[in-house]
């Protein structure tokens, strides 16, 4: 622990300075793992966005966006942004503590059941059907041969639950 002083009082006559102890707070120990914050988009690179949180730089990288493949973190957020970030390491690599924003967020594959209709957002065409993002913790795996274009918002049903590896989907139409 670092120790400062700070002076109470002076005394001109004795030349005398009474001091206190004062316990100073470094930046890191503000944070601590598992702290949700807002924090200021300041930069966006190809893998990693810098952010600003009071006098600290934050690091997040582009697997901590999401846990569906990303391929471009401005498709998220942009330079000028107040996201929410959860504090995943207080230990500063090159200057910046690192911190996650799909860890922010509580939905997990456990909130779905077998039989639920939601929607889903298509990312990637495979060899059987599509792998789609359910919400930003719970991707899936979608079976259809109907043909959908990336970014696509549509219904699927629930048919299977995969821990480790997401919902097993079929295409859902009205």
């Amino acid at each position: 622990m670092n120790v400062a002083y700070n002076r109470t009082s002076v005394e001109s006559e004795n030349n005398q300075v009474s001091l206190s102890p004062t316990q100073i707070v470094s930046q890191n120990d503000e944070l601590k793992c598992g702290d949700i914050i807002n924090a200021e988009v300041t930069c966006i690179k190809k893998n990693v966005a810098f952010l600003q949180y009071k006098n600290l730089t934050l690091r997040c990288y582009i697997n901590e966006v999401s846990n569906s493949f990303v391929r471009d973190i401005t498709e998220y957020f942009e330079v000028g942004d107040i996201i929410p970030v959860r504090v995943i390491s207080t230990q500063k690599y090159r200057d910046c503590i690192k911190v996650s924003y799909k860890a922010c967020y509580t939905d997990r594959i456990e909130n779905y059941h077998i039989g639920d209709i939601i929607l889903v957002t298509v990312n990637n065409r495979i060899r059987d059907g599509y792998h789609v993002e359910v919400s930003l913790n719970v991707n899936g795996i979608m079976d259809t041969n109907i043909a959908l274009l990336f970014g696509e918002v549509v219904f699927a049903r629930v048919r299977g639950i995969k821990e480790g590896i997401g919902l097993k989907l079929d295409f859902y139409s009205f």
